[in-house]
């Protein structure tokens, strides 16, 4: 990780992902990445809505993090005590090497 971005990452998120589908039945979500340092969450910019084709009645917000860690589209991130639904993830556009993740929650939960 590079000193600017480790500064800068003063959150540190965890992903769950849903098992495999068994029987017609998705099971509960298991933890797949601790530890995963991230840029505090922030809200999305229209470009990023844009970007990632993304209309919703929900509360729609981005973090980052360094590098190219397994979190996909679906996946549960919670950041700082709050849990959220991955909804887009890629390369920020942009040298350096950061993974853009845009996520989203139920207004007012």
């Amino acid at each position: 990780m590079t000193q600017a971005f480790t500064r800068l990452a003063t959150s540190t998120a965890t992903t769950a992902r849903n098992p495999a589908m068994s029987g017609g039945k998705v099971g509960q979500p298991s933890t797949y990445i601790t530890a995963l340092d991230v840029l505090p969450v922030m809200p999305v910019s229209p470009e990023i809505l844009e970007r990632y084709k993304l209309q919703s009645a929900r509360e729609t917000f981005v973090t980052y993090t360094e590098g190219s860690p397994d979190v996909l589209e679906g996946d549960t991130l919670t950041v700082d005590g709050k849990t959220y639904r991955v909804k887009g993830v890629g390369e920020w556009p942009s040298n350096l090497a950061l993974l853009e993740i845009v996520i989203e929650r139920i207004k007012g939960a």
